[in-house]
């Protein structure tokens, strides 16, 4: 029976290892990554020439329904976000789109 255990412990921290290690490689090699700050919020990070840039959007967990994720507008867009998100809305949203897990997020303009 401890060898169970074990095993099915030794297995999960495998399983931990190589699901960061894959997000690392996707981060290194793609230049941006999303992280979720707290129970609501996500901020999406980018590698630049100048450094790292990072753009918070608030969020709203909802029971039994999918993670709400408000974005600005398209008009609101480039007013709302700092120089070097702007007239990059499709592209950032796509990236972030992707990061996530399927199906359980979805965006709401503001």
């Amino acid at each position: 029976m401890f060898e169970l255990i074990a095993i099915i412990c030794a297995l999960f921290a495998l399983w931990i290892f190589v699901y960061n290690i894959r997000r690392i490689f996707r981060y290194y090699l793609g230049g941006f990554r999303v992280v979720r700050i707290n129970r609501d919020d996500i901020r999406y990070d980018e590698r630049q020439a100048d450094g790292m840039k990072s753009m918070l959007l608030e969020g709203e967990m909802q029971v039994g329904k999918r993670h709400v994720i408000f974005v600005p507008s398209v008009e609101k867009w480039d007013k709302m976000t700092d120089y070097w998100a702007r007239n990059r809305r499709v592209e950032i949203l796509a990236r972030i789109e992707q990061w996530l897990p399927l199906g359980k997020y979805e965006f709401k303009e503001i």
